[in-house]
């Protein structure tokens, strides 16, 4: 199922965001509870418009926003689409900050049910780091504490997964954010997903830019920790670029719409396990660094 924006307020203001500034509070948005359980229920008879990222994938389901913990109704929505939709994941992508209440973290898991994963995105491995990406003093305390509770809070069928987007403001600590995470959520997964430019993340473009090649140097010089992780990946980017030690972490990732589509990489052998080339950065930097297998 695809991604499902249930709110257009966040309580961070990251410079990689990949929402415009116009989309937050944004008048005339309707995110009632009412209009998403009208959505998904179209959805679910045919009208595939309805939504426009992943739409055509029905494996999982996932809700983002802005951030979605803060829709008032966030516990009842959850319980809606778990309804709606049994059998498969629900995934919430959240900064985590309000999981620092744990009631809210216990209640979360009650209403997703299993199968069931939080993604909570974490920015530097202190507070100086974290809270000066994300420009919100006090994110920094509050997503490690939400990170903690879900992880206390968990049952079976029920996962964390921290996310790190790899750009030009991680990549210098990236062994760093992940030692932290081995070390304060242990059990948590840990996603590392080179950034998109979309949104407040093309707008702070010069600041987050990060070549593949370099991106992929720092990836193996953190190979180590990653295989101590029981669960690691490595999102957007491509096979060929990452070293053969670390292709074992890399998933396909990319929807349709965010993908690039050079004539190199018609012939190559790997194109079904590829989690494929950014359209941003192809038209940004070419596909000189891709290498198709034969």
């Amino acid at each position: 199922m695809p991604d499902i924006m249930v709110w257009n307020g966040c309580n961070n203001n990251c410079v990689m965001c990949t929402r415009y500034d116009g989309f937050f509070g944004a008048a005339g948005k309707d995110f009632s509870l009412k209009k998403l359980a009208r959505d998904l229920e179209n959805y679910k008879a045919g009208d595939l418009s309805v939504y426009t990222r992943n739409r055509s994938d029905a494996s999982y389901f996932l809700l983002s926003g802005g951030e979605p913990t803060l829709h008032q109704q966030f516990l009842s929505l959850v319980r809606l689409f778990r309804k709606k939709n049994p059998e498969l994941e629900i995934t919430v992508l959240t900064n985590g900050r309000r999981f620092a209440y744990k009631k809210l973290a216990a209640g979360f898991w009650k209403a997703a049910g299993s199968p069931a994963r939080a993604a909570v995105s974490i920015c530097g491995s202190t507070a100086k780091t974290h809270d000066g990406i994300t420009r919100s003093e006090g994110s920094f305390a509050q997503t490690t504490a939400g990170i903690k509770n879900l992880l206390a809070c968990a049952g079976a069928g029920q996962r964390v997964e921290v996310r790190v987007v790899l750009c030009a403001k991680t990549e210098p600590e990236l062994a760093k954010i992940l030692r932290c995470i081995l070390k304060e959520f242990p059990g948590a997964s840990v996603n590392i997903i080179y950034f998109k430019a979309k949104g407040r993340a093309r707008k702070h473009l010069p600041e987050l830019l990060l070549p593949l090649k370099k991106a992929a140097d720092a990836l193996l010089e953190c190979r180590g920790i990653l295989g101590r992780f029981a669960e690691a990946r490595i999102s957007h980017v491509p096979l060929c670029v990452l070293d053969e030690k670390l292709r074992r972490f890399s998933r396909r990732s990319l929807a349709a719409c965010d993908l690039a589509r050079p004539k190199k990489c018609r012939r190559c052998s790997a194109r079904k396990d590829c989690s494929g080339l950014l359209r941003w950065y192809g038209k940004f930097y070419g596909d000189g660094e891709l290498s198709p297998y034969k």
